[in-house]
């Protein structure tokens, strides 16, 4: 069964953890919360603020999970002291998403979700708050995983190297010999790596042990 899984579901099954694969569905739904009640507000529609309701209380489900989740994460997942701070305030932006959430639920249900004009308006406010919190916390995110690659696992690559997914964006009679250095492992994207930029388990000669730092300077073409 757990052979099936990884051949259905390779991504899945080289995660660190799960926390990346539940935090997109309460951005989803807290996002598609606020903009669903803000056009019930401006249309008086009572079908979309009622989806808006749903959307919330699910996103506030979501959150917490992503929250638990995220906090396994960080007991676990290698990191510096450098991305220990990102890491801090990433969580911090997290625990605020979802006590917003967790208190829109809260006076929604205390209300019916049938408001005065000027709670109503209050209620959108703490709404947009809360998918600016959430937008801050998801930035630092990817912060974490796109420039220090926390619990991303760098794969070398050998030979050529392709810049388009539609295969070879190359012109015709263009020089192949991209990398003078015939079989040496380069990054996945081929950019220039300079002096002092970390790129997790990676050298020019080979894959380091998992969370260990290694400084290189080489630029590739």
């Amino acid at each position: 069964m757990q052979d099936l899984f990884m051949k259905v579901f390779p991504g899945i099954s080289q995660m660190e953890n799960i926390h990346p694969l539940i935090v997109h569905f309460p951005i989803a739904l807290l996002n598609a919360f606020f903009i669903l009640e803000l056009l019930g507000f401006i249309l008086k529609n009572e079908d979309l603020m009622s989806s808006a309701t749903w959307a919330l209380y699910l996103g506030a489900i979501g959150a917490a999970a992503a929250v638990a989740a995220g906090l396994r994460a960080a007991d676990t997942a290698p990191h510096t002291e450098e991305e220990h701070a990102i890491m801090a305030i990433h969580r911090d932006f997290g625990l605020a998403v979802l006590s917003l959430a967790v208190i829109l639920s809260a006076w929604r249900i205390r209300v019916k979700s049938r408001f005065h004009f000027k709670w109503h308006v209050l209620h959108l406010i703490l709404a947009f708050i809360t998918i600016t919190v959430m937008a801050l916390g998801a930035d630092r995110g990817g912060l974490m995983v796109y420039k220090y690659g926390v619990s991303v696992r760098a794969v070398p690559v050998k030979g050529h190297i392709h810049h388009g997914i539609f295969g070879d964006p190359h012109e015709e009679g263009h020089d192949e010999d991209h990398h003078p250095m015939e079989g040496m492992d380069t990054p996945r994207n081929g950019q220039a790596l300079s002096l002092g930029h970390y790129w997790r388990g990676v050298s020019v000669k080979g894959v380091y042990p998992y969370g260990e730092r290694k400084e290189i300077g080489i630029g590739v073409p």
